[in-house]
């Protein structure tokens, strides 16, 4: 290879490497051209000087360029974070702090369940009333955000509702509960002992005028010599108390004063454990009346999501495409007389219409169709396409 060929070829792979400009390179092409020429036309004279040699350009320290990254595109309007939040559904959620654990079983935010630990509850009920609503938008799924400010508006109404209530029925049992006791200790207070059972001796006076009573050596001779008449006196001293207490209940009218007013307590306590007994009932009531408020509420919410399912399947069968055409419709053959049921989706579809006949027989009056079941039907022989009705 001669000398201009190399150089030519040095030349270019400096101007790949980008050590030389395009300009550069046509120069140096140039000159080697007019020097080659010049070199041709020196060998046929031969008295002519020799030829010259191209300047040799000095080697330069190859650079390695870095490749350039790609540009990167701007994100579009889909490329948003997952956990964006809309503006209105940030704020305090009195359905999260009231309700707590029921709140976030039906709001799918599991972390609420910790609203059941002792303990824990009380700072979690806080935790769920400022961060309830941005864990329920992340966790179910909500049609928009009017429907998700609808539903916790909801939630919080009934719980405001439940803690009104409860502190009404509070409220009362304790009320009840100071008069009944108002009254029980008014009725004891005025209870007092009969005047007539003053009298009666108890066994420990008996004691006391047994111990007080003279010794025999006190006794006066006179005494003495009459001792067979007074032991009659002291025989009858010695009766029972017993005894004592029933002749003087019998002979004295304030003994049956007593029995009235111990009859008289014995009513007022019966009269005091029958309202009672009504308080109790009144609250098993109450808790009857929210639990039954709490099975509508999640009736409720049963009803709402069923309903919500139902509009999802009607919009996902609404976007469905017709999968027959003119180029590829439906044929629907009824052989041997036996009817043909096909498939066909009304919703998607539209009414069918034939298209081409194929059987011999005319299809009039034998094609059919059941919308309920979204078939067609084709009796009596009848073979033939179809297509939807707007084609």
């Amino acid at each position: 290879m001669s000398d201009f060929t190399n150089e030519l070829i040095r030349l270019g792979e400096l101007r790949e490497k980008g050590l030389i400009s395009q300009e550069e390179f046509e120069a140096g092409k140039a000159k080697l051209f007019n020097e080659a020429q010049a070199a041709g036309k020196g060998g046929a004279e031969s008295s002519g000087p020799p030829p010259i040699a191209p300047p040799q350009i000095p080697a330069q320290p190859t650079m390695v360029i870095p490749p350039r990254a790609p540009p990167q595109a701007p994100p579009g309007p889909a490329a948003h974070k997952v956990d964006d939040i809309p503006p209105g559904i940030k704020g305090w959620s009195w359905g999260a702090f009231l309700w707590n654990w029921i709140w976030a079983i039906f709001n799918n935010t599991w972390i609420g369940l910790l609203a059941l630990v002792p303990g824990v509850n009380l700072v979690m009920v806080f935790v769920l009333g400022a961060k309830g609503r941005e864990w329920a938008w992340k966790n179910k799924r909500w049609d928009s955000v009017e429907h998700f400010n609808r539903v916790q508006r909801k939630w919080s109404v009934w719980g405001i509702g439940l803690v009104l209530f409860s502190l009404l029925l509070s409220g009362l049992i304790i009320i009840s509960s100071m008069f009944f006791m108002a009254s029980a200790g008014s009725k004891f207070s005025g209870f007092s002992v009969p005047s007539g059972m003053d009298t009666v001796d108890t066994p420990a006076q008996s004691d006391e005028s047994v111990q007080t009573a003279p010794l025999p050596e006190e006794i006066a001779p006179d005494a003495m010599e009459n001792a067979d008449m007074a032991t009659p006196a002291i025989a009858e001293d010695a009766m029972p108390a017993e005894t004592i207490v029933e002749d003087t209940a019998s002979e004295d009218p304030g003994a049956q004063d007593a029995g009235e007013a111990q009859a008289q307590q014995q009513a007022e306590l019966a009269r005091i454990r029958a309202e009672a007994d009504a308080a109790k009932a009144e609250a098993a009531k109450a808790k009857k009346d929210a639990l039954k408020a709490e099975k509508a509420l999640a009736e409720q919410r049963r009803l709402q999501e069923e309903e919500r399912l139902a509009q999802e399947q009607a919009a996902q069968e609404a976007q469905m495409e017709c999968p027959y055409s003119r180029a590829q419709p439906l044929t629907c053959s009824s052989r041997q007389g036996q009817p043909a049921y096909c498939d066909w989706n009304f919703q998607a579809c539209g009414n069918p219409k034939l298209s081409k006949k194929e059987s011999k027989t005319t299809c009039d009056g034998k094609v059919s169709t059941d919308r309920e079941n979204n078939q067609l039907i084709v009796v009596d022989g009848c073979r033939a396409k179809f297509v939807p009705q707007q084609y």
